[in-house]
């Protein structure tokens, strides 16, 4: 198959690549589209997560009613003594 680049810079940035890692033209490439695809595959799968977090958050702060901060939980977890509640 082939890939017809008409665009003169985009033409540039390959040759470019390719000089720079010593790369056949179509190895650098294919490389440079197999890495993008990979990290924005990482940050999908990253923001999957943060959005599962953010709704277990959402979720605890439903349940439990009341506003705590990283300073304060210890006061829902624990009685006065120290020991699980």
């Amino acid at each position: 198959m082939a890939l017809s680049i008409k665009d003169q810079k985009t033409d540039q940035l390959a040759r470019r690549l390719a000089n720079m890692t010593g790369e056949k033209l179509t190895a650098a490439i294919t490389t440079a589209l197999r890495e993008r695809i990979e990290r924005l595959e990482r940050e999908q799968a990253q923001e999957k997560v943060m959005e599962s977090v953010r709704e277990i958050s959402r979720k605890f702060k439903e349940r439990v009613g009341v506003r705590c901060s990283s300073m304060d939980h210890g006061e829902l977890l624990c009685d006065e003594t120290g020991l699980p509640k």
